[in-house]
């Protein structure tokens, strides 16, 4: 489609005269194939490239047109993709995507379509900013402002109120990676997936989302010792509705696994029976690879679902050779040696494999047990067990 609307979109702007529509109408034909070309692995900036020569052709034509504008910042903001992907700063794609849009919004401020491409930049920006360590509020709070604009203008189109809850969403995570108050950000997000959920009830993304968001609310009430049960129950009710609601999804149900995998786990730190729900974990889990082959993912959740069983049968004195051996074949089947909780999960292995040892600590050497490095978020939680665990038994200097 697109190589057929391409040399139609050349002749038009040679007889365009002054307008700037066939070459914005180009622009958005570049912009498909770069989109296409991300999707599949490729390259795409040279895509990226043509669309914004043709938009800025259109923009000398017709410097005032709105949908120009909105191109060249949508070009932008995936031209900041690119700079990412090569571990660049996009600050300059989303500063230069920023000009565009406001020149766009300006041209046409009830379009809530320019409002949405407005924070969808600044949303780019605060997860990489939020992945680089550094504070990501102002680009959060301009995204909630532009989407609560948008949400207010959009109609029944419920696109931008689910984004806004998904912008909640991500402000709710941060705090609770800086260890802030979430009590007006979590209401606004609970609120926000209300409205989405009346205007979509059979959304599965929006069931997922807010699935994700309780999930790690539950997750942070474990670890500082807070009351996290109502959390979990609705984020495995959301859960369970997403992956019924398409079940085709493997990312639905590794949700699934993922909500059940850390029931199990804070129901065996409670002395409360667990199985049932590490049962319901690994179900998920394989339903999940099943569709989605040899995914890193799901292949270390299952390996971890292993590994707590182990652990279980080692405090009881029961023999864990084989459930340790099963843990080893999935992690072997991971190929990004670079996996952060590749590595943490292979510590967690040789090291209850040392203390099923006669000798843990010459178990140790021979494994090259070492703990990974400090990390951030959730797996630093684990990492100082495992390194708690580690100096328990005494080993010496690693």
């Amino acid at each position: 489609m697109a190589a057929l609307a391409e040399p139609v979109c050349e002749a038009a702007i040679s007889n365009d005269g002054e307008s700037g529509e066939a070459g914005t109408m180009l622009a958005a034909v570049h912009l498909y194939r770069a989109r296409t070309a991300m999707r599949s692995g490729l390259a795409y900036e040279p895509f990226l490239l043509e669309a914004l020569t043709a938009v800025e052709e259109a923009l000398t034509r017709e410097p005032e047109l709105g949908e120009a504008w909105f191109r060249r910042a949508n070009i932008h903001r995936f031209l900041s993709f690119a700079a990412m992907d090569d571990d660049r700063s996009p600050e300059q794609a989303v500063a230069a995507g920023r000009a565009a849009i406001e020149r766009a919004v300006a041209s046409d401020p009830e379009n809530w379509r320019y409002l949405n491409t407005a924070a969808n930049l600044e949303l780019d920006l605060a997860e990489w900013q939020l992945n680089e360590g550094r504070p990501a509020y102002d680009a959060l709070d301009a995204a909630i402002g532009h989407l609560s604009r948008a949400a207010n203008l959009s109609g029944n189109d419920p696109s931008p109120v689910t984004n806004l809850a998904i912008a909640h969403s991500i402000k709710v995570d941060a705090l609770l990676e800086a260890e802030q108050p979430i009590e007006d950000a979590l209401d606004a997000a609970l609120e926000t997936y209300a409205l989405a959920e009346a205007m979509g009830p059979n959304d599965s993304f929006v069931f997922n989302s807010r699935g994700v968001l309780l999930l790690h609310v539950a997750q942070a009430g474990f670890r500082t010792g807070g009351d996290f049960s109502e959390a979990l129950a609705r984020a495995e009710a959301d859960a369970r509705k997403a992956a019924e609601l398409t079940p085709d999804d493997p990312v639905r149900h590794y949700n699934v696994g993922a909500v059940m995998r850390f029931s199990a786990e804070a129901r065996r730190v409670s002395d409360r029976p667990w199985q049932d729900a590490a049962r319901q974990a690994r179900e998920a889990f394989e339903a999940s690879l099943a569709l989605r082959p040899g995914d890193a993912d799901t292949l270390i959740m299952l390996a971890r679902l292993r590994l707590m069983a182990a652990d279980a049968a080692l405090a009881d004195g029961a023999p864990v050779g084989e459930m340790l051996e099963q843990a080893s074949v999935l992690l072997d089947q991971v190929d990004r040696e670079e996996f952060k909780d590749l590595t943490l999960t292979r510590g967690e292995l040789d090291l209850l494999a040392a203390l099923a040892a006669d000798d843990p600590c010459g178990a140790l050497r021979d494994r090259g047990f070492a703990p990974p490095e400090a990390t951030p978020g959730p797996l630093s939680v684990r990492r100082e067990t495992l390194e708690k665990r580690y100096e328990q038994l005494g080993c010496g200097d690693r």
